[in-house]
């Protein structure tokens, strides 16, 4: 359910996350440290998958992709 955020007065939801590996691994750490279910390409074994195959994993998931890559 919602939960209220120390630092503000807005209640948000965790999210499903999925980081793509042209992240820092950092980033799913501050994510994970908000309650957020975060996993990354490299612990699925994905790195290296293509876009649409990294997509598809996402929208079986319901995570939400999270990536640094312009031509993505």
């Amino acid at each position: 359910g919602p939960r209220s955020s120390a630092n503000s007065h807005q209640l948000t939801w965790p999210v499903n996350f999925k980081i793509d590996e042209n992240l820092p691994l950092d980033v799913a750490v501050l994510l994970r440290s908000e309650f957020h279910d975060v996993m990354t390409v490299g612990q699925q074994g994905l790195c290296g998958a293509s876009d649409p195959e990294i997509l598809r994993v996402c929208a079986v998931e319901g995570r939400t992709l999270i990536t640094c890559d312009c031509d993505f």
